[in-house]
């Protein structure tokens, strides 16, 4: 018995060790690696890739913005598959094997039987994804994001003086003895007034309901990453934050600004994970 407890510690030992050594490699840290830190170690050293079905319309956004829409995506006309197929095929194009598929399928909550499933998949849009290297994207999607974005300009025309704007900022930089990640959809600098705005772009399939999706999936931890960065590089400017929630499935968008008690809870998530990251690596 005793020895049994003994081989059962140096099992655990070495284990930490292990997370220990990983955890020290990671060198840079992003919004997604510190939420992964938050939820579990594991997660944060092994994330499964996983995409949103609602995230294409946001990044399609930015590229629309900033010009590189022929160079990430390819706009094409052709039979939907279902979301959930979609989905799912999008996130197993990476696996080798099944069992690779089935972590994925567990994942996303499928209710129907896994080989069912599998069965039920349309082949046309599998083979689609496999000979096509950019980011598919269905003409219908396309134009109803050209037509928000055309929409948004017409009421908030002012949004759109992009002189000084920067699309998909991306860099590092140091805080507590540790370097961290951005990559902001859209910044606005006012050199004259001293004042930064941060925008972040969201799609939501029901815009009232976003604000439930903050402190959810922790978008103010990511908020307060990004002010930061800004409040260091530019300690005499003022930084605001603000999402752009546009909807996924209408004519419609909204702003919101971040507020005291989001940005609070997000200080406390970013210091949390720190202090995490800290003693997995002391």
């Amino acid at each position: 018995k005793d020895l049994l407890v003994k081989i059962k510690s140096v099992i655990i030992f070495y284990a930490n060790l292990v997370i220990k050594l990983k955890l020290k490699s990671i060198r840079t840290l992003s919004y997604s690696s510190l939420k992964r830190l938050l939820e579990s170690p594991k997660l944060f050293l092994n994330p499964i890739p996983f995409k949103s079905k609602y995230l294409s319309t946001g990044s399609l956004f930015d590229a629309i913005m900033t010009g590189d829409v022929n160079e990430k995506y390819v706009i094409l006309d052709f039979i939907k598959p279902k979301p959930q197929h979609k989905e799912y095929l999008e996130n197993t194009l990476h696996c080798e094997d099944e069992e690779c598929e089935l972590e994925i399928y567990n994942e996303m909550g499928i209710k129907k039987e896994f080989k069912k499933f599998v069965a039920s998949l349309p082949e046309d849009y599998k083979q689609l994804l496999k000979e096509q290297k950019k980011i598919i994207v269905h003409k219908e999607d396309f134009d109803n994001v050209m037509a928000i974005i055309d929409y948004v300009k017409e009421e908030i025309p002012d949004y759109f003086q992009t002189e000084n704007d920067l699309f998909q900022f991306d860099d590092t930089f140091d805080y507590k003895d540790l370097k961290f990640r951005i990559m902001a959809d859209w910044i606005k600098i006012d050199h004259e007034n001293r004042s930064i705005l941060v925008i972040d772009v969201k799609t939501s399939g029901f815009l009232p309901k976003f604000d439930e999706s903050i402190t959810k999936y922790g978008y103010n931890l990511q908020a307060v990453l990004y002010m930061l960065y800004f409040k260091i590089k530019f300690p005499e400017y003022s930084v605001r934050f603000e999402w752009m929630v546009i909807s996924s499935s209408k004519k419609e968008f909204k702003l919101l600004e971040m507020n005291y008690f989001q940005e609070m809870l997000g200080e406390e998530m970013l210091n949390d994970a720190i202090e995490r990251y800290k003693f997995h690596t002391k």
